[in-house]
C-alpha cells in the first residue's frame, strides 16, 4: 500500500489528538489526492484505530512505561503499526514495521518504535486476542454504564454490536437501483423498510442521502408524528470518534435536553414517538420516566408483525442488538 495513505492516516489521527474533532473536509481533500484502491484503505486506518484505540494503547503499554509521554505523531504511528500488524493479514510484517518507522521524523523515536513493532508481531497471537476483547475497546466510563443498564439491554451485546462498523441504509427509487447495478454496485433490500443496503460505496454518483433505518420503518408504518433524538452517542457504530469525545457528565446533560424536548414534542401533537439511537440511560428510560403522558402500544404491534425482537421493560421499548435493526428505545406516547 502507498505510504501517501498512512502518512494522511497519521496526520488526521494526530489533527484529531490535538483539536478534538474529526476534519471532514481536510479527509475529503486528502482522500481524493489518492489513488482509488488507496482511499478505503486510508480510511479504513483512520477509522480502525479510533474504533480500537484504547485497545491498542493497552497492547503498547506492555512495552512502553509512560505512553502518554510520546509526541502525538509518535503515539499515533505506532497505532498505526500495531493495528497493521494484528488486524491486517495482507500487509506482510516487514512491510507494516518499516512503513510505520519511516512515519516518524525523529531517529530516536524511529528506533523505539522498530523495537515495539518487532516484539508486537513476534507476540502477534496474544495482542491479537487481546485486541478483540470487546470491553477493552470502550472508556472505562461508558463501558460501567452499560453495566449498570444490563437489567435493560446486554452490556456485552452492546459492545459487540458497537465495535464493529454498521452498514448504511439508503431511500433508492428503481432507476438509481438500476444506476447502480450497471456500475456494479450491487444491493440488498431491508427485511423491514424500504431501505436498501449498498455492498460498496456509491461515491460522489449517488444523489440520496442515507437514512436512519429505524426513523423510516415507524414513519413507514405508523401516521404518529416521530421525534428522531440524536443524542450523544447516535450513530456510534460509524462514528468511533465518539468514545473519546464524549463524558459522563455530557450523557448526563443530554438526558436532559432530551426529557425537555420530549415535553415540548407532547404540548404540540396530542399523540408523538420518541426514538433515540444514543443508548445511555438518560437519554432512553432516564428522559421518559417523568414524562406526564400516557405510554400506548401501537409500535409494539408493528414490531410483533415484523418479527423483531424487543424488550419491555418499565416506559419504553429497546429494540436488541443485531439484525434487522441496530440498538435503539423507542417510547410511544398520548397526552394525558
Amino acid at each position: 500500500m502507498n505510504s501517501n495513505a498512512r502518512g494522511i492516516a497519521l496526520e488526521i489521527l494526530t489533527f484529531f489528538d490535538n483539536n478534538g474533532y474529526v476534519p471532514f473536509r481536510k479527509i475529503n481533500l486528502a482522500l481524493y489526492s489518492l489513488r482509488q484502491e488507496e482511499r478505503a484503505f486510508c480510511w479504513s486506518l483512520i477509522m480502525e484505530t479510533l474504533r480500537k484505540r484504547f485497545a491498542l494503547d493497552r497492547v503498547l503499554m506492555t512495552y512502553l512505561r509512560k505512553p502518554d509521554n510520546l509526541p502525538n505523531p509518535v503515539r499515533n504511528s505506532l497505532r498505526l503499526g500495531a493495528l497493521q500488524l494484528l488486524c491486517y493479514e495482507s500487509i506482510p510484517e516487514y512491510a507494516s514495521v518499516k512503513a510505520t518507522v519511516e512515519l516518524i521524523k525523529e531517529k530516536r523515536f524511529k528506533n523505539l518504535a522498530n523495537a515495539i513493532l518487532r516484539r508486537i508481531a513476534s507476540k502477534r497471537d496474544v495482542h491479537l486476542h487481546r485486541l478483540l476483547e470487546v470491553s477493552d475497546a470502550f472508556p472505562e466510563w461508558l463501558k460501567d454504564h452499560w453495566q449498570e443498564m444490563d437489567s435493560f439491554v446486554p452490556s456485552n451485546e452492546l459492545m459487540k454490536f458497537f465495535i464493529t462498523q454498521g452498514q448504511d441504509a439508503y431511500l433508492l427509487d428503481e432507476s438509481q437501483l438500476q444506476a447502480l447495478t450497471r456500475q456494479g454496485i450491487s444491493y440488498v433490500r431491508s427485511s423491514v423498510s424500504g431501505a436498501v443496503f449498498l455492498t460498496a460505496s456509491p461515491g460522489k454518483t449517488l444523489r440520496s442521502e442515507r437514512v436512519d433505518e429505524v426513523s423510516l420503518m415507524l414513519n413507514e408504518e405508523l401516521d404518529i408524528p416521530v421525534m428522531s433524538y440524536k443524542g450523544c452517542l447516535s450513530s456510534l457504530e460509524n462514528k468511533p470518534w465518539l468514545l473519546h469525545t464524549v463524558s459522563h457528565s455530557a450523557a448526563m446533560e443530554s438526558g436532559k435536553k432530551a426529557f425537555r424536548l420530549i415535553e415540548e414534542f407532547a404540548d404540540r401533537f396530542s399523540e408523538g414517538i420518541y426514538y433515540t439511537d444514543s443508548m445511555t440511560y438518560y437519554e432512553t428510560v432516564g428522559a421518559v420516566s417523568s414524562c406526564s403522558c400516557m405510554e400506548t402500544d401501537e409500535v409494539e404491534a408493528v414490531l410483533l408483525s415484523k418479527r423483531i425482537e424487543f424488550s419491555k421493560k418499565g416506559k419504553g421499548i429497546w429494540l436488541m442488538p443485531g439484525l434487522p435493526l441496530k440498538p435503539a428505545f423507542i417510547f410511544c406516547f398520548r397526552r394525558m
